[in-house]
C-alpha cells in the first residue's frame, strides 16, 4: 500500500512538472510574432530554427538544403534562398545571396557599407602578461595576472614547457616573447582567437597547439606536454585568424587545411579563395565552401 501511494505521488508530481513546462513553452511562444510561432510549430527535421542567431529582433533560419532566410521583427519573411547568413553582432548580419554578392544588413534589414557596433568594455577585469622564458634546456610559458595582483604578491604561473631539443623557437600571436591582454580580448571578433596561443618552430617548420579557449591554465599545462606536429612552412595572423601555409597552398588553423592557392583575410564571416583547379568562391568561419561555379 505504501509503495502504491508513493507511486501515485510520483505520477502527480510528474504531471505538474510537465504542465508547468508546457505552460512556460506556451508563454515563450506567445512572446514571438505569429508568423514565427507558425514556423516553430510546423518545423521538423527539414528546418532548423535558431533563436540564438538573431540581430536586433530579426531571426535567421537555416533549412535542411543549407539555404538561409531572414524574418523581420514582426515575423515577416524578408529574405529567402540565401547561400549564407549569420549575425555579426546584435545589430548587424552578413549575407551571401544567390548572385554571389556579400552584403551587410542593419536592424532594419537595409544594406549598409559598414557594420560598426559600439562595445562597452570594463576596465576592472583581470589583466595578464604572458611570457616565454628560457629555463636551462626548456622553454617555459608563464601567465601573470597584473591588475588585481598589481603589487605582484602572487608569482607568475607556469602554464607550459617545451624542451629545446623539440622546439627551436616559440612566440605568441604578437610575434614576440611577451604578450599582454585583458579579459575583454576578443569581444566583437567573429573568430575567437585564443590569446594564450603559442606558435612553435623546429628547423624551418611551424606547429600550432590545437587547444581550446575554454581550457584552464592547468589544462593548458597538461596539453603543452603533448608532442607538436611541425608541418607548416609559415604561419601568420590575418583578421584574427591564423593563416597556415604548406608549399604554395594556404589554409586557416581550426577552419580549413592548406588547400587554396589564394586565400584572402576574412571579411567578418567570409573569406575569398581560389583552388589549384581554378575554382573560386568563399569559405565561412565554419569551414563551409560556397563555390562561384554553383551559382
Amino acid at each position: 500500500m505504501k509503495t502504491s501511494f508513493t507511486y501515485f505521488l510520483f505520477l502527480v508530481l510528474a504531471g505538474l512538472i510537465m504542465a508547468c513546462s508546457s505552460q512556460q513553452d506556451q508563454v515563450a511562444l506567445k512572446e514571438l510574432p505569429e508568423a514565427v510561432i507558425e514556423q516553430v510549430n510546423n518545423s521538423s527535421h527539414d528546418t532548423i530554427f535558431s533563436q540564438e542567431d538573431l540581430f536586433d529582433g530579426n531571426k535567421i533560419v537555416r533549412s535542411a538544403d543549407d539555404t538561409y532566410s531572414i524574418h523581420d521583427k514582426n515575423g515577416n519573411l524578408r529574405f529567402s534562398d540565401l547561400r549564407f547568413a549569420k549575425s555579426i553582432s546584435w545589430e548587424f548580419a552578413q549575407i551571401l545571396d544567390q548572385q554571389g554578392k556579400i552584403k551587410l544588413l542593419n536592424g532594419e534589414l537595409e544594406q549598409v557599407e559598414k557594420a560598426e557596433t559600439p562595445y562597452g568594455f570594463c576596465g576592472t577585469v583581470p589583466h595578464y602578461t604572458m611570457a616565454i622564458i628560457e629555463d636551462g634546456n626548456d622553454w617555459v610559458i608563464t601567465a601573470d595576472e597584473t591588475f588585481f595582483d598589481h603589487d605582484q604578491k602572487i608569482p607568475p604561473k607556469e602554464i607550459g614547457r617545451y624542451s629545446k631539443e623539440n622546439v627551436d623557437h616559440l612566440e605568441f600571436i604578437s610575434g614576440t616573447h611577451e604578450f599582454r591582454y585583458d579579459s575583454n580580448f576578443g569581444i566583437g571578433a567573429t573568430i575567437p582567437l585564443e590569446p594564450r596561443t603559442v606558435l612553435a618552430r623546429k628547423n624551418d617548420k611551424w606547429a600550432i597547439p590545437n587547444y581550446s579557449r575554454e581550457y584552464s591554465d592547468e589544462q593548458f599545462k597538461e596539453f603543452h606536454s603533448n608532442e607538436l606536429s611541425f608541418i607548416f612552412d609559415s604561419v601568420s595572423i590575418l583578421s584574427n585568424a591564423i593563416q597556415t601555409k604548406i608549399g604554395d597552398l594556404y589554409g586557416y588553423h581550426g577552419i580549413c587545411t592548406p588547400k587554396y592557392t589564394v586565400l584572402s583575410p576574412f571579411d567578418h564571416h567570409l573569406a575569398r579563395f581560389e583552388l589549384p583547379n581554378g575554382l573560386t568562391g568563399f569559405i565561412s568561419t565554419d569551414g563551409i565552401e560556397y563555390l562561384d561555379q554553383d551559382l
